[in-house]
């Protein structure tokens, strides 16, 4: 498995989480530009498959950050499991339909539901981004480890032996450290970059 942060988005710039300029974050120019040097090291990969989060900087970062392995016929696949912890509007996604009408080449088949379930599920017990301004879904650690335990339950089942993963900090995070996770580390160095 090889794991990947979405590239900078236009969110990470002033850290305008909330704006609805950054609904659905897209790549800056930057971003793009750190998608060409991850590419540098994964076009010798033997990676038989793609996964992403289906929010458009993960499938920007997955088209752009492993163009010479999508070009040998490997495709991308979108996950709801892997995607960003739902805090703010930059971590909703866009309807289905859209994002499929941008990447077309990718494959939604596991996207079961047009609109964001996981946005809407918090915005109904918290409110709109106006009612409720502090973290959703990260404080809310039975999901994310439900979130987590499905995305290892669904890679396991697979039968590539090479997957790429791409997804997001707090995700990652998360994945690896921050709900006790799955993952532990030999030493409090490795520890630390994730914090």
């Amino acid at each position: 498995l090889h794991f990947v942060r979405h590239a900078q988005g236009t969110h990470n710039v002033n850290q305008e989480y909330r704006s609805p300029a950054n609904f659905d974050a897209r790549l800056t120019d930057l971003g793009r530009t750190q998608c060409e040097e991850l590419e540098r090291t994964t076009r010798d990969l033997d990676v038989e498959l793609v996964v992403a989060s289906p929010l458009t900087r993960t499938i920007q970062t997955a088209k752009l950050g492993f163009a010479t392995v999508l070009g040998r016929g490997v495709r991308v696949l979108a996950e709801e499991s892997c995607r960003e912890t739902v805090n703010y509007l930059c971590d909703c996604r866009r309807d289905t339909s859209a994002l499929q009408a941008d990447f077309s080449d990718a494959d939604f088949s596991r996207i079961t539901s047009e609109a964001d379930p996981i946005w809407a599920k918090y915005e109904a017990k918290f409110g709109d981004q106006e009612a409720f301004t502090f973290y959703r879904e990260s404080n809310d650690v039975p999901a994310i480890t439900a979130r987590i335990a499905a995305l290892f339950s669904f890679l396991a089942a697979r039968p590539e032996t090479s997957i790429a993963v791409v997804s997001h900090c707090a995700f990652l995070t998360s994945v690896f450290n921050g709900t006790g996770g799955l993952c532990t580390f030999a030493d409090g160095t490795t520890a630390d970059l994730f914090k």
